[in-house]
């Protein structure tokens, strides 16, 4: 009767082991595993890093107000670059990949308007996201799509 009662114990703490093994597992595998943690690692890095570059509320980037895009950023992802605007909350506004921006033909368009010896920054303008074609004198915004002229003046 006693080995009766020792068995069923037995075996009442091994199905609780086991419950128990089983909860930790799926725990640290659906909530803490090596993919969340890892991502969550990088979402830290990136929510760092793009505070460091955001601007104050208020402050024009590049002369350009961007509404309500905050930061723009070159992010590498399946071994491509992209060109990525995001808000606040790092909500994708607008995302590109750089090897569809023709950084050329930018260039080009610039020097139709008269700004030579240029360099190509990105920014956000009348609610679309930019290139920003400049050099000391004059500043041109093209579409980042289309290359559509958004926005030229003088620089003071």
């Amino acid at each position: 009767m006693n080995s009766k009662r020792v068995r069923s114990l037995l075996l009442s703490a091994a199905l609780l082991f086991v419950l128990f093994l089983s909860w930790f597992i799926g725990r640290s595998i659906f909530v803490q595993g090596p993919y969340i943690k890892d991502r969550s690692a990088d979402l830290r890095l990136h929510r760092q890093l793009m505070e460091a570059m955001r601007a104050p509320a208020g402050e024009l980037v590049n002369r350009y107000a961007l509404n309500e895009v905050t930061y723009i950023s070159r992010v590498t992802s399946l071994s491509r670059q992209w060109i990525v605007w995001y808000d606040d909350q790092l909500n994708i506004k607008a995302q590109m990949e750089e090897a569809q921006i023709d950084a050329a033909q930018a260039l080009a368009i610039g020097e139709q308007n008269g700004i030579s010896a240029s360099a190509i920054q990105f920014g956000w303008v009348k609610d679309r996201p930019a290139i920003i074609v400049e050099d000391q004198n004059r500043e041109l915004a093209l579409d980042a799509a289309t290359l559509e002229k958004l926005m030229l003046y003088e620089k003071r």
